[in-house]
């Protein structure tokens, strides 16, 4: 009878370790899924900030195009002799007017694009420092 009970005691210690080894390999397995779906996000996330800077840079691209167009719009006002000097004064102070407003608008865009690229570097830093 008591080789029985020490039978019955050591299976269930065996099935005890044996379930202790399957849980642990179960949440090693976990934890690698979830830094495989961290870095996944991370991914994305890149993704979609590269696809926000390009679309920033064209249309910083377009507003330069519009302030070198005004510029020589300058240049051709400048060239008119036959303006009364209060009428070609007033058509300067316009063009100079748009010129700042496009100087403000491009300043602020670097601000927002340097930002960003702050925010992520931050990001990156933190999630690469958890992950490793």
């Amino acid at each position: 009878m008591l080789q029985y009970t020490l039978i019955a005691i050591i299976g269930s210690l065996l099935s005890l370790f044996v379930k202790l080894i399957e849980e642990l390999l179960s949440k090693k397995k976990r934890k690698e899924k979830t830094t495989e779906e961290r870095i996944s996000k991370l991914s994305n996330s890149l993704e979609e900030a590269t696809k926000l800077i390009n679309e920033i840079g064209k249309e910083m691209r377009s507003k330069h195009n519009i302030l070198e167009k005004l510029k020589s719009d300058i240049e051709k006002y400048n060239k008119l002799a036959d303006l009364e000097k209060s009428k070609a004064e007033a058509v300067t102070q316009l063009l100079r007017e748009e010129l700042q407003e496009g100087e403000k608008r491009s300043f602020w865009k670097s601000v927002a694009i340097n930002f960003i690229f702050f925010v992520f570097g931050a990001v990156v830093s933190i999630l690469l420092t958890k992950i490793f």
